[in-house]
């Protein structure tokens, strides 16, 4: 139905290509590398604003770029590439305009992950026994037996301030509790 209009868009296509993949991957019991980072373009494709990325376009390639893509250029991706790439293990074949380096994805994951992590040990603390740091007025000898005290408003500033950049950062904090 949808094709009676046209080219499907850009999103919808990465959709097909994921939902194919990851169908793919239940009927085999098996999710190689490869395919989880096709998936992982697949989702940038599908939730980059669209805005910030004929911006970038237009800042690199120039005005005639961004044109084109406003007017509707087709943009070509397709079930053989991910099948290509997921050979090669090359993700950056089927998605060229993504960039190679996935940091600032991954830390706005790490953030989300973070935040609800945070929220569910502060549901989980109804006292809040754990959400202030404890003083040697409360426990008096108290730093002379915990070298390094930490409590979860301490963490929450951290992953606030975006001082988390693992989660293994994370949980060495929350052992520290």
């Amino acid at each position: 139905v949808l094709l009676t209009f046209g080219q499907l868009p850009r999103s919808y296509e990465a959709l097909d290509i994921m939902a194919r993949l990851l169908d793919a991957a239940v009927q085999s019991a098996f999710l190689s590398d490869g395919a989880v980072a096709q998936v992982q373009g697949c989702l940038r494709t599908i939730f980059r604003p669209s805005s910030s990325q004929s911006q970038s376009q237009q800042s690199q390639t120039g005005q005639a770029a961004g044109k084109d893509r406003a007017e509707g250029t087709k943009i070509k991706l397709s079930l053989k590439t991910a099948k290509a790439a997921a050979t090669n293990n090359n993700a950056s074949s089927m998605f060229p305009d993504l960039p190679a380096d996935d940091s600032e994805f991954e830390r706005k994951m790490l953030q989300r992950v973070l935040k609800k992590a945070i929220n569910d040990m502060k549901e989980h603390d109804p006292q809040g026994l754990f959400l202030n740091p404890v003083t040697d007025a409360i426990a008096p000898g108290y730093s002379k037996i915990i070298a390094t005290p930490m409590c979860i408003r301490a963490m929450e500033e951290k992953m606030m301030s975006s001082a988390y950049k693992s989660i293994d950062e994370y949980k060495d904090d929350v052992s520290r509790i």
